[in-house]
C-alpha cells in the first residue's frame, strides 16, 4: 500500500470483516458445551448419561454451565478487545512508513 488513504480504505475493510464475525464468536460458546460432553461422554451407558443429563436440568447443574460459558464469553470478549486495541497502532505504524517513503 502506499498511501495512507490506501491504507485506511484496507484498515475499515478488516474491521467490518471483524465486526461481521462478533455475533459468531459469541454463538461459539453456546455450542462448545454440547459438542465437548458428546465427544467427552460418547462412553457412557445410558443410564449414566440419563443421570448426567438430570445433573444438567437440575438448578446446580444450569449454574455450572451458566459459569462455565460466562467464562468463555468473557475470555472471548477480553482477545477481541486486545485485538481491537492494537487495530490503531498497526495504522500509525502504516502512516508513519507511509511518509518516510
Amino acid at each position: 500500500m502506499s498511501s495512507p488513504d490506501e491504507f485506511q480504505n484496507a484498515l475499515q475493510g478488516a474491521q467490518a470483516r471483524i465486526a461481521s464475525h462478533t455475533g459468531y464468536l459469541f454463538e461459539v460458546p453456546q455450542v462448545v458445551p454440547i459438542v465437548r460432553s458428546t465427544y467427552t461422554y460418547r462412553n457412557l451407558s445410558d443410564e449414566d448419561l440419563e443421570q448426567y443429563v438430570r445433573f444438567l436440568e437440575s438448578e446446580a447443574g444450569r449454574w455450572y454451565e451458566r459459569i462455565g460459558t460466562q467464562a468463555v464469553k468473557a475470555a472471548m470478549a477480553a482477545v477481541e478487545q486486545r485485538f481491537k486495541a492494537k487495530l490503531p497502532l498497526s495504522e500509525q505504524k502504516a502512516t508513519e512508513q507511509s511518509t518516510q517513503q
